[in-house]
């Protein structure tokens, strides 16, 4: 059971990554793409801020 929070917030963090770069620009294409490093950073500070938010329910479910 504890994998599967695990896994929430991971795609939680996933979400938010692809929300940020997506959300940013009206014309994707005309920017370049952001790089591995970036896309790692803003996926640790995504998880880092949403696995609080699903342990939370976790608890509040068990």
């Amino acid at each position: 059971m504890k994998r599967t929070y695990f896994n929430t917030a991971l795609a939680l963090a996933g979400s938010a990554t692809l929300l940020c770069g997506c959300a940013s620009s009206k014309d994707a294409s005309a920017q370049d793409a952001p790089s591995p490093a970036e896309v790692r950073a803003i996926a640790k500070e995504a998880y880092t801020y949403g696995y609080p938010l699903v342990d939370n329910y976790r608890i509040q479910y068990a």
